[in-house]
């Protein structure tokens, strides 16, 4: 691990190796010992990601995301800039409907069992 300035830059950044895959990253700090305890921390999240002991941060991030968020952000950023906007509109609403009726915050609730349950309630109040 290395911690350095880069040229004309105030804040610290470090330089590591974890299985040989090389990282650089800015520590957004100016304190060199706020550097070193932030350098570790990261250095030991990366190791703990790709031993298997600690999901991914992205997966994490997404497990604490809304899911109406992240359903809102894929059809703004997911769906092709030709996609018609009735076919946006679908593809938004369509799918909102059957996460409030199921009552989903986040990804972490959706379950085949939820969601089975939930379309046996929808069925029983139509018929």
């Amino acid at each position: 691990m290395r911690l350095y300035h880069q040229k004309g830059c105030k804040t610290w950044s470090v330089q590591f190796s974890i299985e040989g895959r090389k990282f650089s990253k800015s520590l957004g700090t100016r304190n060199k010992e706020i550097a070193n305890t932030k350098a570790l921390e990261m250095i030991k999240e990366l190791q703990m990601e790709k031993d298997g002991l600690l999901r991914p941060k992205v997966e994490r991030d997404t497990d604490q995301t809304p899911l109406l968020d992240l359903l809102q952000k894929w059809v703004d950023i997911g769906l092709p800039p030709h996609v018609i906007p009735k076919h946006r509109t679908n593809s938004l609403n369509r799918p909102a409907k059957v996460i409030k009726e199921c009552g989903w915050k986040r990804i972490c609730d959706i379950t085949a069992e939820g969601f089975e349950a939930c379309r046996t309630r929808y069925s029983q109040e139509l018929g």
